[in-house]
This record gives structure tokens, sequence and C-alpha cells, in this order.
């Protein structure tokens, strides 16, 4: 079973149960138990491609483990791949968060491998593809064997599910006006001086961020602005976004 390959069926995966028969199929082949993905999108929230043991997924959702789990935490702030004892290693656990660790290793959950999205910018959808072992010794023998490959399968598999999960979302629609008005406030600007720079009436500012704050679902400018800039409906900090 060839990376390349598994990457291609990865990519041509027509949904979020052959992605996870794709991956599971190659974590067993490299010696792990099998794996899993988690996308989280701010219009979306999580979304899980995973068959860890039945039992210890219902624990972890009625306990709320995700908002909490120091797997999941470490990976969605994007600073690379880790196995799980240099996540536990290099943070301090609260009671709760060991507590969660020592319930995983009863389910078999007792090492893993997360990789991540290389340069991937967190602020708008966050990911992981983990790859995990019971048995100490496999774990290590597979990760040392596969690690780079691990790496790019996870990565494949991560596109792939934010793909699945985009496809599926609705996007707010912004006027060219209210992108304009937002882009400029991302960047700053004042009501007044926006409709300096745009060429509008204060007033008519005023409107185009009042009708792009109830399109996004927010109160306030801020708000919008922030929602906007990780929907990438605009890119207020880049020099080619024309004003």
């Amino acid at each position: 079973m060839h990376p390349n390959d598994v990457i291609a069926c990865i990519n041509n995966a027509a949904g979020k149960s052959e992605l996870h028969e794709v991956v599971g199929e190659y974590a067993q082949h490299i010696g792990m138990d099998g794996a899993y993905i988690i996308n989280f999108h701010p219009s979306h929230g999580m979304t899980f491609v995973d068959k860890r043991p039945e039992e210890w997924m219902k624990i972890y959702g009625r306990g709320g483990y995700i908002y909490f789990d120091p797997i999941a935490e470490r990976a969605f702030q994007g600073k690379g791949s880790f196995t799980w004892d240099q996540c536990i290693n290099r943070s301090k656990l609260s009671r709760e968060q060991k507590n969660l660790m020592w319930q995983a290793r009863d389910f078999g959950l007792k090492q893993g491998y997360n990789t991540a999205l290389p340069g991937e910018d967190m602020s708008y959808s966050a990911s992981t593809c983990c790859f995990y072992n019971e048995h100490l010794g496999s774990f290590e023998q597979s990760l040392r064997q596969n690690k780079a490959n691990m790496d790019s399968v996870g990565a494949a598999a991560q596109l792939k599910l934010r793909k699945i999960v985009e496809s599926s979302i609705e996007l707010p629609h912004l006027s060219d006006r209210q992108k304009q008005c937002l882009i400029q406030a991302a960047r700053g600007l004042s009501n007044e001086d926006i409709a300096t720079v745009i060429g509008i009436s204060k007033n008519t500012v005023n409107s185009h961020i009042r009708d792009a704050c109830c399109e996004l679902g927010t109160r306030t400018k801020i708000q919008a602005v922030t929602k906007a800039i990780q929907l990438r409906l605009i890119f207020p900090f880049d020099l080619s976004t024309p004003d």
C-alpha cells in the first residue's frame, strides 16, 4: 500500500465513511490500531471521522471532553505534529485532563501520533489526523518506519475532510460594498474614515456594516470583521485585496 496510492484514494473518497475506511486501512497496514480525523469550522463546529471504541466515544461526548482534551488542544494550536507523550510531557495537565488520559488508556488508547498541516493558518479551520496504538512497542516501530508518510497521508486526510465539510456549508453572502467596509474596519478605520476612503457617506457605511452584521449573524462591527476573516470572505491584510 504505497502512500501515494493512499493519498489518491483519499482525494477520491466520496464522503466521510469512505475517507475513514481508506485512512483506517492505511493505519492498520503500517501497524497502528486505527486513525481518526477531526475538523473544526467556525460555521459548522466539530466534525469527526472517528471509529474509536463506541463506549469511549459515548463517555467522551457526554463529558464534553473535546473542550479540555489536551491532545485536541495541542493539535488545534497548529504547532506541528506530535506524539501524545510529547504533548503530556510538555504540558501542565489539569486534574480533568489527567483523568481523561487515564480513562482513554482503559479503552486501548495509550499512544498516538497527531499529524498537522504544514504552514496552516489555524484561525480559520482547525484539524488533526491521529494514528493510535495500544501497544507502545508496535507504535514506536511504526512511527519510526513511517513518520514522513504518516504526515503526508494525515495532511491529505485533513484537507479532504475540510472539503467535505465546506461543501455542505452555505456561506453568508456579502455585497462588494459590505466587504469593502469590513476590510477598512479591519484595518482600523472608523466609519467616518471608511466613508472618506471609499467615497460614500457615513450613513451609508453604517448601513452596509449593519447589513453585514445581520448577514453574518453578529451583533457588533468587530464580531462581523472577525467572522468574515474566519470564513475567508475578506482578506484585509493582503495588499492585493482591492479597497
